[in-house]
């Protein structure tokens, strides 16, 4: 009997105990590491004078505590709370440190239910937020998910004009006389990345956004010469048509990728 009441009890637990994954994301420097530190820091001392009128469970007093708990991914880099907030509360105070890439805190908020059939059960509830820094420049390239790589090379082409024309010089000229239909150079195709890399780094200093592949321009989490060391690997951002198959995170201009196509069909 002891035991079928345990049951019950952590059957009841598992149904009225929420897990909820919450990503914030925007482009680099947008403020994402200060929204996350503020909001963190608000819920954690709930009780200690922290205002959030828009959260019910605090407007009407429901919630009775938040704590830090541990990740349940260490795979995944923590977020950096502690740190940007001893920046913020600093002499003379500072904005946090921006974030590079992925990381996450997670938080467990315990409070009072307002279903009236959970608190039959049980009187509390237990809600599990694991809070995700997404980089924004990962989402520029979903568009790429309706394009082949064919159109996706025009596009990115038809936009060297200008002041991007001259900042692409260089992987223009490296582009030029290379011989898409002969035996892949993967030394050649890496160099020829890390040159379209180095354009977009250029592009998103001066302030433009419409970068692809955009994370590439993350440098520090997305390293371009390991991803083009396989000869006849897939691309690592997979589009909507078989052409995405060539191992290369650059395009080309359209005699090249048309070439590449009939290669990557051949395979």
């Amino acid at each position: 009997m002891k035991r079928l009441k345990n049951e019950l009890n952590a059957l009841v637990n598992r149904g009225v105990d929420r897990h909820l994954r919450l990503a914030v994301t925007g482009l680099s420097r947008s403020g994402k590491t200060a929204f996350i530190t503020a909001m963190v820091n608000q819920l954690l001392n709930i009780h200690a004078g922290a205002r959030l009128p828009l959260l019910s469970a605090v407007r009407e007093e429901r919630l009775l505590g938040v704590k830090r708990i541990p990740q349940r991914d260490f795979g995944i880099p923590r977020f950096t709370y502690d740190e940007g907030l001893a920046q913020l509360y600093g002499d003379p105070p500072a904005w946090p440190t921006p974030t590079r890439g992925v990381s996450e805190i997670r938080l467990a908020l315990r409070f009072k239910s307002n279903d009236s059939l959970l608190r039959h059960f049980k009187d509390t509830s237990t809600l599990y937020l694991e809070i995700v820094d997404y980089p924004g420049e990962w989402l520029l390239d979903l568009p790429m998910l309706a394009q082949d790589y064919l159109s996706w090379s025009r596009q990115m082409t038809g936009l060297l004009n200008g002041q991007r024309g001259e900042w692409s010089v260089k992987w223009r000229m490296m582009c030029e006389g290379l011989d898409p239909l002969a035996p892949a150079d993967e030394n050649r195709l890496a160099d020829i990345a890390a040159a379209w890399t180095d354009y977009l780094h250029h592009c998103k200093q001066q302030g433009l956004h419409f970068i692809q592949l955009g994370a590439l321009s993350c440098r520090e989490i997305w390293q371009v010469r390991p991803r083009c060391n396989s000869s006849r690997g897939r691309m690592s951002m997979p589009g909507a048509s078989p052409n995405w198959r060539r191992p290369i995170s650059t395009p080309m201009p359209e005699c090249c990728a048309s070439g590449l196509i009939i290669t990557a069909r051949r395979w």
